[in-house]
């Protein structure tokens, strides 16, 4: 994931305020903490946008790997100290090493810090930066939840309008102009991630139109919220673009089958916190990653369940997609809304290794291929098989390794997914559900 570059190399310092603008209308105001302390340093930063006068803050983790891979990282070596803000020699021609960076979103009512826990193993090994942005507070929420708009949800940023996709592009300019970012980051090269809210969130930065989506965006993982609005997953409107989405199917407070108004139930969404509150249909899980799929990524028919995790999540990825674009979708049958019933860390590892190793991210372009055949998003009957990760063989030596581990596990999906049977919108998912099961129980191999 790493890249080569010639960069004046980052000063240890535990402080620093300083003052500095960038082309995205944000300015960076201060910057404290150490990246460089020896158990595992954190810098908080603090932005200002130039209009509005508005302060946010993210905070930045370097990893172990990465400082310890350049033991000119933490010197000064030929940088220097203007009025506190440091200036990198033009002169210096040593090639230096700089890495990608990965963004990560928390959820409503959740925290920064606690992205830089959860993610601090998978940026340790695949040597990224990761940047955690801070949501702003709903202050008319019971202890004031931090979140983010991201349209369908949620909390006072929605109502309010915060320009969430404007603080994510500030956030990637503060680091490519500060010449300490310089020295190690690769502000080119950015992977986002969220979760709940966060999730709603950088699907709609991924959705954005070929004009307005940030060309640094490399790829997305969206875990537990996606878009519902299907006007936004329009392939004249979008580029192709990685996409590696988890959600749980008895998830409770982002249901599997999508959150829309019920009129039955004066107007009010089928989720809480009025999640969906805007749509008048439910969009699916699969039915948004189908939309992926087809009409975005131009995946060639459309979506295939692939596999089942060693984990235990039943997989969809898309096959030949356009540019190469990894296309993949993973349930996981026994999760509701919680981060750690999902335990895809190192699958994700491994979407972020692809992506930057094998550079299709740079492979993108708005030329669209041909070869895609629309798919009804409801109707999963017609996916063909593909898998991009494992050849026929290995297929083949899993299946007979653990065919009585796997015959079990359907059985008990069988089982799980009878029981949601509870509304009309219930009997929808449950269908869905169930087709999928049909679909891995009757593969060929």
């Amino acid at each position: 994931g790493k890249r080569t570059g010639t960069a004046a190399a980052m000063a240890n310092r535990t402080a620093r305020h300083t003052t500095s603008s960038s082309s995205s209308g944000w300015t960076t105001v201060s910057i404290s903490g150490s990246l460089c302390d020896s158990s595992g340093g954190i810098q908080t930063w603090t932005i200002q946008h130039a209009k509005t006068g508005q302060e946010r803050s993210f905070l930045v983790h370097l990893p172990d790997s990465i400082i310890s891979s350049s033991s000119s990282i933490c010197d000064t070596g030929n940088s220097k100290t203007h009025d506190n803000v440091q200036e990198h020699d033009e002169h210096d021609t040593t090639g230096r090493t700089i890495y990608p960076i990965m963004l990560a979103f928390h959820g409503f009512g959740g925290h920064p810090q606690t992205e830089i826990s959860k993610w601090k193993s998978t940026v340790e090994q695949q040597e990224l930066i990761l940047v955690a942005p801070k949501g702003s507070n709903s202050r008319h929420t019971a202890n004031q939840p931090l979140g983010w708009n991201a349209i369908d949800c949620c909390g006072d940023p929605v109502a309010s309008k915060t320009d969430d996709l404007d603080f994510s592009r500030g956030i990637v300019e503060a680091i490519r102009q500060n010449n300490d970012m310089a020295a190690v980051a690769d502000a080119s090269n950015v992977v986002a991630a969220g979760w709940s809210n966060g999730g709603f969130l950088v699907s709609l930065l991924a959705l954005q139109t070929k004009e307005q989506r940030p060309k640094w965006l490399k790829g997305v993982i969206p875990t537990g919220g996606y878009q519902y609005d299907t006007d936004l997953y329009d392939g004249d409107r979008v580029d192709p673009l990685p996409i590696f989405a988890h959600h749980g199917r008895t998830d409770k407070v982002v249901r599997p089958g999508g959150c829309c108004r019920q009129h039955d139930n004066n107007g009010e969404p089928n989720c809480p916190i009025r999640i969906g509150s805007l749509r008048e249909s439910c969009l699916s899980a699969v039915g948004a990653f189908s939309l992926w799929a087809n009409n975005i990524n131009g995946c060639h028919d459309g979506a295939t369940v692939t596999e089942i995790s060693p984990e235990g999540a039943i997989c969809m990825a898309g096959s030949h997609c356009r540019n190469g674009a990894v296309t993949k979708l993973c349930m996981w049958p026994d999760a509701g809304h919680q981060w750690a019933q999902m335990p895809g860390e190192a699958m994700i590892g491994d979407f972020i290794a692809d992506l930057f190793s094998s550079d299709i991210s740079s492979s993108l372009s708005p030329t669209k291929g041909s070869g895609a055949v629309p798919a009804d998003m409801h109707n999963e009957s017609g996916l063909q098989t593909s898998d991009h990760r494992f050849s026929l063989i290995i297929i083949v030596t899993i299946i007979l390794t653990f065919t009585a581990l796997v015959g079990l596990h359907l059985l008990r999906q069988r089982s799980v997914f009878s029981r949601t049977r509870k509304s009309s919108i219930s009997d929808v998912r449950t269908d869905e559900e169930e087709e999928i099961i049909e679909l891995v129980s009757s593969r060929e191999f």
